[in-house]
């Protein structure tokens, strides 16, 4: 399960960057939208994070 969820979030970021920078290389002149897609990226995996945490806590309690 934690080899599907590295494969998906390594996917993610790829389609962000893609989509982003249209496949150019990382440059002075690429450099604000490089930026912006690491602030989405971030964005999105705290917001899965935060609903992971909710639904952890929606669970209850459970036995060791």
């Amino acid at each position: 399960m934690r080899t599907l969820g590295m494969a998906a979030s390594m996917t993610a970021v790829t389609l962000i960057f893609s989509l982003l920078l249209g496949g150019e290389a990382v440059s002075q002149d690429t450099l604000p939208r490089f930026i912006d897609s690491m602030r989405l990226g971030l964005s999105a995996f705290a917001a899965f994070a935060c609903l992971g945490v909710l639904a952890s806590f929606g669970r209850g309690k459970t036995s060791a």
